[in-house]
């Protein structure tokens, strides 16, 4: 949404996914390092900056890495062998 240009768009999704991670970050704090909590918080804040500011560039990048910080807290505690050695 950032990327095209649908500011409006990318401020409801980022706030649709910011209560989805906040409903789901205490017990995900128990099972996840915190420092990649702590930089899917700083993330989600500086996304906000870049939303007010309409920066979408940058917001589309938040986004992404966000993304990929998400992913990888979802994959963590999948069952694969991986994760069991």
């Amino acid at each position: 949404a950032a990327l095209a240009e649908d500011s409006a768009q990318a401020d409801h999704l980022l706030k649709k996914a910011k209560v989805q991670w906040d409903r789901n970050r205490l017990w995900t704090a128990a099972l996840v390092e915190h420092g990649v909590l702590e930089e899917a918080e700083c993330l989600f804040a500086e996304a906000e900056v870049y939303v007010k500011a309409e920066n979408r560039q940058a917001l589309a990048a938040a986004c992404a890495r966000l993304a990929q910080i998400m992913d990888t807290i979802a994959q963590s505690h999948q069952t694969s062998w991986q994760n069991v050695l």
